[in-house]
């Protein structure tokens, strides 16, 4: 009898696993339909649309755009101006997929990562989200694939820990990285395992048609936040935040200007406050429309964002 107990008991444990698997299962597949769909909606509804300044766009510009190209270092290979960087504790451990490394996103713009992904998954499908966490200064604990909204089922990575996404491609890389000039001969970071990276700068040329300027402001205005009328007696009001940027904040003040915008205050490295044209408005009108959409994510269920 107790035999029989124990294996129904197992019955009922396999039977709740496979349901929590298979719900697992259909959380990853509607997230990747529904961010399929908004690919659809937004090309539709753009016109001439360019993913690739979209893209530049939504980049972490702290102090510039990082990216890491120097092979991996055994610690004695390392030139002596950077040691300094590490602590006489740190782990050397094999760390090339830094080199693979696109950009980082906040934990609250998780969705915007896998939209991000999706965007160019058809093109790069070696592009690939990872949420990663801080463990201390140049070692970082790499987390499972992110494919659906879910923050909840992650022990080490979740709402508590601040954690961020970062988007992972070796040829998407490549690209992003022609999209910028790089100072080589000033170290921005060194990766635990060694591989030295460098900030750069957005090339303009590369951003020189009006549809590739609407297009990278459109990222921005989804990567910073673009707020919504600031003011209840002036609709066109807006403030774009980008903290420590002299790069992306630099492109936007001159696009916007370029597009009729009155440019009513600025604050270099830090936000810019504008009062948008009609045009200007119609793109922040879509990219918030967009930033609603792939955010609509989180509410298929509910159950996973307790």
């Amino acid at each position: 009898m107790k035999k029989l107990v124990f294996i129904f008991a197992v019955a009922l444990t396999l039977l709740c696993n496979n349901s929590v698997k298979s719900q697992s299962e259909d959380l990853v597949k509607r997230t990747q339909d529904e961010m399929v769909k908004t690919v659809d909606w937004l090309y539709d509804r753009f016109g001439d649309f360019d993913r690739e300044c979209f893209l530049t766009g939504t980049l972490d510009d702290s102090h510039g755009h990082y990216q890491t190209f120097t092979a991996n270092k055994s610690r004695d290979e390392i030139d002596g101006k950077v040691k300094w960087l590490f602590g006489e504790d740190s782990m050397f451990i094999p760390d090339t997929v830094r080199r693979q490394r696109i950009t980082a996103y906040m934990w609250y713009d998780d969705v915007l990562a896998i939209f991000v992904a999706a965007l160019f998954k058809n093109d790069y499908p070696d592009v690939r989200a990872f949420r990663v966490c801080s463990v201390r200064p140049f070692v970082r604990y790499y987390c499972s694939e992110v494919k659906t909204a879910d923050r909840t089922g992650d022990p080490v990575c979740n709402k508590t820990t601040n954690y961020e996404i970062e988007l992972f491609s070796p040829s998407l890389a490549k690209t992003v990285a022609g999209y910028h000039n790089f100072d080589c001969d000033s170290v921005s970071a060194v990766s635990s395992g060694g591989d030295i990276g460098y900030s750069g700068v957005i090339k303009e040329e590369k951003i020189a048609t009006d549809a590739q300027k609407m297009s990278f402001l459109a990222g921005v205005f989804i990567r910073y936040h673009c707020s919504r009328p600031l003011s209840d007696d002036d609709s066109s009001m807006y403030s774009i935040p980008i903290p420590d940027s002299f790069n992306t904040l630099k492109m936007c003040v001159n696009i916007l200007k370029e597009s009729g915008c009155d440019i009513v205050k600025e604050v270099p490295a830090q936000t810019v406050v504008f009062r948008a044209s009609d045009k200007i408005r119609n793109l922040a009108s879509l990219a918030h429309e967009l930033d609603d959409k792939i955010s609509s994510v989180f509410y298929f269920y509910p159950e996973q964002q307790k």
